[in-house]
């Protein structure tokens, strides 16, 4: 699920990622989770997104 929300350090509009962990019960999505947010670290494009912060919980993974 992907919401908009407002960075309150930078008052920046920024996407946020969810994903739910009991969804990622296949090795395969949890790689493809992980090598979307590899790549995503990776990046540096004026016109594509940039991934600031993943946040790591006991059900979630956030990405923003």
């Amino acid at each position: 699920m992907v919401k908009l929300a407002v960075d309150k350090e930078t008052n920046e509009k920024v996407a946020i990622k969810t994903y739910e962990k009991f969804k990622l019960n296949d090795v395969h999505k949890r790689k493809n989770v992980k090598r979307e947010i590899s790549i995503l670290q990776s990046l540096d494009h004026p016109n594509i997104i940039k991934l600031h912060k993943t946040i790591d919980t006991v059900t979630q993974v956030l990405n923003f």
